[in-house]
């Protein structure tokens, strides 16, 4: 739920009048880094309460409820439209405040390790699935 609230925030399309969104510092709207199908699914098996897991489990009684994303390969998308956002808003909403600057460029450095690491989680469940 957190990577469809994260998806909100880029796409920009505030749903009431006090969503904070990213083009409220000037990042450019309308760019989201889910795929519909990747919302779709969110939404259908843990946003709201459906029979998409029941039906899809009718189709394919082997598979039990089958996951229809990569979780860390969504995160790493996520990431990188974070890290342009915090490239903007140094560049921006921050530009000549050393101190928000350098919190800015440590939260990219951990956000840096963390797509790393998930791009490697990412691989090796991709091998154990395959």
């Amino acid at each position: 739920m957190s990577i469809r609230g994260l998806d909100d925030f880029f796409l920009s399309k505030p749903k009431s009048h006090d969503d904070l969104v990213a083009s409220d510092f000037g990042f450019p709207a309308g760019q989201n880094f889910l795929s519909v199908p990747e919302r779709t699914a969110i939404n259908k098996k843990l946003a709201h309460l459906t029979y998409q897991s029941a039906r899809e489990l009718e189709q394919d009684p082997h598979h039990k409820n089958p996951r229809t994303w990569n979780n860390a390969e969504m995160v790493c998308r996520a990431n990188q439209f974070v890290l342009e956002f915090l490239d903007h808003i140094e560049a921006t909403f921050f530009a000549g405040d050393a101190v928000q600057i350098d919190m800015v460029r440590s939260a990219r450095g951990m956000i840096q390790m963390t797509i790393k690491n998930l791009h490697n989680i990412s691989t090796m469940e991709m091998e154990f699935m395959a």
